[in-house]
């Protein structure tokens, strides 16, 4: 009886212990699938971070292009906005010379109008300006 306790308590030994091993190749297992799902989101995290600085580099690359654009477009308006200007002034300076040289001429201020496509007023203007800066 003794020895059939012995022998029953040693196979509840051997039992506990071939559970045991099983449990442990089993958390042994699932700690490699953890351990290589950890590594995996490391993995992942890393790539996003990379994402994130390309990105990053990109925006300040388009910010940069966006300036220079900006900048390239404000000096060619301001070229465009000179360049009109001195054909204003280009064609103001013909305009008074017609008036005044067909003033001179002996044309009437209604003859001049009609003659340059001009308004009365702004040719009599032109004519009375002419005479006063001359003055």
């Amino acid at each position: 009886m003794f020895f059939s306790v012995i022998t029953f308590g040693v196979l509840l030994i051997i039992i506990s212990i071939i559970s045991i091993i099983r449990h442990d190749k089993m958390e042994n297992i699932r700690y490699r699938e953890c351990k290589k799902m950890h590594s995996e989101i490391i993995e992942y995290s890393n790539f996003m971070n990379e994402i994130i600085l390309d990105l990053e580099g990109l925006i300040n690359d388009i910010s940069l292009i966006n300036e220079n654009e900006e900048r390239d477009s404000i000096k060619k308006l301001d070229e465009d906005k000179e360049e009109s200007d001195r054909n204003i002034k280009s064609d103001l300076n013909n305009i008074k010379d017609k008036v005044i040289e067909l003033y001179k001429n002996g044309n009437s201020i209604d003859n001049i109008a009609k003659t340059l496509d001009k308004g009365k007023r702004e040719v009599d203007m032109i004519i009375k300006l002419n005479y006063l800066n001359k003055k």
